[in-house]
């Protein structure tokens, strides 16, 4: 067996004894338990990982087999500050010689972003209005850059989706109607790491409404003679009509 030491007390090892032959998702189990049994809620540098296991035989120049167990460990969360570094206790395996075990951090996590995107958006008269945005402006936020700094006329929902450091804007226009010209988003002066962005169109917007014609006084008179009698009343009729066919 060994074990993966996930803070510097003998006492968070983990729940269950890890053997060569034990799956990714059983080590993150182990992991994960670990964790939630043994470290307090305040230190937990992060509590969102992965686990991936790859198992490597080399055979050497004197015809001996060396094994190679790598298990690459992915923490999902941004952070400024580097987070300490696993460790691992090999004492319990055997059946083996020259046993060796190293970690490192192969990459540091990416960093908190800062700054701010442009945002275009071009009017029907091509006139174009650029807006500065913050880079996690909440739905809120988005909604008063249409409705107030590019134009009053405009009525928007906004819905925000985020995952990690990517946010998602998706941007109905309730006014105007019918085609809008696509955003354009630029960037540049957003500082973290691999930043990229760009504007999807769903779906153009449509000028079709429904609207009712006055109902004709005819439709709903009866004659007295039948209301005096058992028969079936007449059917009232409604009719709709769109403005396009």
């Amino acid at each position: 067996n060994y074990a993966i030491i996930i803070q510097n007390d003998p006492d968070t090892s983990l729940c269950a004894a890890l053997t060569p032959s034990s799956s990714a998702s059983q080590i993150r189990d182990a992991m994960q338990c670990a964790v939630n049994t043994y470290i307090s809620p305040s230190q937990i540098e992060c509590g969102s990982f992965s686990v991936a296991k790859k198992t490597q035989v080399t055979t050497l120049s004197d015809g001996t087999q060396s094994t190679t167990l790598t298990l690459e460990v992915t923490f999902q969360r941004d952070n400024v500050f580097p987070f300490s570094l696993l460790a691992v206790n090999i004492e319990a395996l055997t059946g083996t010689s020259n046993l060796t075990s190293t970690v490192r951090r192969t990459r540091f996590h990416s960093t908190f972003p800062s700054g701010d995107f442009t945002l275009e958006y071009k009017h029907q008269n091509n006139e174009v209005t650029k807006v500065v945005v913050p880079y996690n402006a909440d739905r809120k936020t988005m909604q008063d850059i249409f409705q107030t700094y590019i134009s009053p006329e405009i009525n928007v929902n906004v819905e925000i989706s985020q995952y990690y450091n990517s946010y998602t804007w998706t941007i109905t226009f309730i006014n105007p109607r019918g085609f809008i010209p696509l955003l354009h988003m630029n960037s540049s002066n957003v500082i973290g790491d691999h930043v990229t962005s760009s504007v999807t169109k769903y779906q153009n917007g449509s000028t079709t409404s429904l609207w009712f014609d006055p109902m004709p006084a005819w439709m709903t008179e009866i004659p007295l003679r039948e209301m005096s009698t058992a028969k079936d009343l007449s059917n009232v009729e409604v009719y709709v009509r769109g403005d396009t066919g």
